[in-house]
C-alpha cells in the first residue's frame, strides 16, 4: 500500500510539473487587432514602411525563434470597432506575415486560427474615467469599458479560449508650438514622458483603472494589460536617456512614432504575448538607431523586468497569463540570491548577495539624469548601506555594472 501511495504522489508531482511547463510556454500567437495608428502607422512624413507597425516587429523577432505568428486586424477607434467592425474583417496585413484568415476564400473570424485579441483605446480621452461616457463618443453616451465589454462578449461568443489584451499606448503632446515644424523643448519632452510614465497626471493610472473595471465586470476573460507607452518612456529616460534625437523617435505631436518607437513597442508586445524573453541573438535591421542596437541587451532585460513587476495588489500579474518571465540577468540575480533591501526605501538600502559581487552603481531619476555614481560597491561588506535620504520621494533607477563579467542590470527603486 505504501509503494502505491508513493507512486501516486510521484505521478501527481510529474503531472504538475508538466502542467506548469505547458502553461508557462506560449509558442503560437494568432492575433487579431482592433487597433489604431499607435499600433499600426502609415507614416505621412516619409515613405510608408512596414517598420512603423508593432506587429511587424513582433513577427521580426519571431523569425529568430521556433515560435509561430500570424496577425490580422481592423483599423479605427473603439466606437468604429463596435458599431462597424463586427463581424470583423481583416483589413490590415503585412508582407511575409500570415493572416489569421482569408475572407476571399470564405474564411470568417469564427473559422479563423485567431487565439489572441489585442485592442487599444484612443490616447486623447484620459481626462475622463474609462467607466464614464467616452468623450470621443458623446452622442451615444457609452463608456470605454462598456464598448470593450460589447466587443469582448461578441468575440467570446464566436470563439472560446481567446486571450484578451489591452495595449496601453502613449498620450498626445501638449506643446506651445506645433510639431512639426517646431521641435518640442526639453521641458516639454520631459513632461510628456512624466505623464506617460505616471510620474505626473493620471494617464498611466487610467489604463490600470480600465483593466480593473474589465476584470471586475468580465472576470472570466482575465483581460491582460501591456504597458507599452510607459515602458517606452522609461527606456528613453533611464536606460538610454536623451541619446536619440526627438525627431528620430516621433514625427508629430499626436505623437505618431517613427520606426524606433514601433520597434520598442514590438519588443514589449512580444514578451507580453509569448511570455518569454527576446532571444539574445536577435538584432533588428539598421533602420533602428545604433543607440538602441548597441544597448539591446539592457533594453531587453529592462522590458522583461518591468513586465514581471507589473502586478495587481495581490501579486498576480497584470500582463502574463502564466508565470513571470526571467531574463538572463534576472536568472543570474535569482541564482546568486541578490536582493535590494528594503525597497521601497526610506533613507538607506543595501544590495545583498551570497556571493562576492562588486558593482559600479549609477543612480538616475525618471528623466534619465545621473544623480550619483557609487564605484566598487561590494555586496558582502557588512553594513554597506547606500544613503538616499537627500532624494525626494519618487521612482529612481539603479544601474548595476558587475565588475566580474561586465554585465549591466537596471533595477527600479521607490523612495518614500
Amino acid at each position: 500500500m505504501k509503494s502505491k501511495i508513493t507512486l501516486s504522489i510521484v505521478l501527481v508531482f510529474i503531472a504538475l510539473l508538466q502542467s506548469q511547463k505547458s502553461n508557462s510556454q506560449v509558442d503560437d500567437v494568432q492575433v487579431f487587432g482592433f487597433i489604431h495608428s499607435l499600433v499600426h502607422h502609415a507614416s505621412q512624413r516619409e515613405t510608408p514602411i512596414p517598420e512603423t507597425a508593432t506587429f511587424y516587429w513582433v513577427n521580426d523577432i519571431v523569425q529568430s525563434t521556433s515560435d509561430t505568428f500570424a496577425a490580422s486586424g481592423t483599423f479605427g477607434q473603439l466606437t468604429d470597432h463596435v458599431d462597424r467592425n463586427l463581424p470583423p474583417t481583416p483589413g490590415i496585413g503585412y508582407n511575409g506575415v500570415p493572416g489569421t484568415w482569408d475572407p476571399d476564400t470564405g474564411g470568417t473570424f469564427t473559422t479563423s486560427t485567431t487565439n489572441t485579441i489585442l485592442i487599444t483605446a484612443a490616447n486623447f480621452i484620459q481626462y475622463v474615467p474609462s467607466t464614464q461616457p467616452d468623450p470621443a463618443d458623446p452622442t451615444a453616451g457609452r463608456s470605454v469599458v462598456s464598448k470593450t465589454e460589447t466587443l469582448f462578449d461578441w468575440l467570446n461568443n464566436e470563439k472560446t479560449n481567446l486571450r484578451f489584451y489591452i495595449y496601453g499606448n502613449w498620450p498626445e503632446m501638449d506643446l506651445m508650438n506645433s510639431y512639426p515644424p517646431t521641435l518640442p523643448t526639453q521641458n516639454e519632452i520631459d513632461e510628456f514622458h512624466n505623464i506617460t510614465m505616471g510620474t505626473s497626471g493620471s494617464f498611466d493610472s487610467w489604463w490600470t483603472d480600465y483593466q480593473d473595471a474589465i476584470v471586475a465586470s468580465r472576470s472570466s476573460y482575465n483581460a491582460r494589460l501591456i504597458p507599452v507607452g510607459r515602458i517606452i518612456s522609461q527606456i528613453l529616460t533611464s536606460v538610454i536617456p536623451n541619446q536619440i534625437p526627438f525627431d528620430e523617435l516621433y514625427e508629430d505631436s499626436d505623437p505618431h512614432g517613427r520606426a524606433n518607437i514601433y520597434f520598442l513597442a514590438g519588443m514589449i508586445t512580444y514578451v507580453a504575448l509569448y511570455e518569454k524573453e527576446i532571444p539574445a541573438s536577435y538584432m533588428p535591421s539598421s533602420i533602428i538607431s545604433p543607440v538602441i542596437r548597441n544597448n539591446l541587451t539592457q533594453i531587453r532585460n529592462f522590458i522583461t523586468q518591468e513586465l514581471n513587476n507589473f502586478n495587481f495588489s495581490n501579486g498576480d500579474s497584470r500582463v502574463f497569463y502564466n508565470r513571470p518571465v526571467l531574463s538572463t540577468d534576472e536568472n543570474q540575480i535569482v541564482e546568486n540570491n541578490i536582493n535590494i533591501v528594503p525597497n521601497p526605501v526610506t533613507n538607506t538600502f543595501q544590495i545583498e548577495s551570497q556571493n562576492n559581487n562588486t558593482f559600479d552603481i549609477s543612480i538616475y531619476n525618471v528623466n534619465g539624469q545621473l544623480l550619483r555614481n557609487i564605484p566598487n560597491y561590494n555586496t558582502v561588506t557588512e553594513y554597506n548601506f547606500i544613503d538616499i535620504n537627500a532624494l525626494s520621494s519618487g521612482i529612481y533607477f539603479l544601474r548595476l555594472k558587475d565588475q566580474t563579467n561586465n554585465s549591466t542590470i537596471t533595477r527600479k527603486i521607490i523612495k518614500r
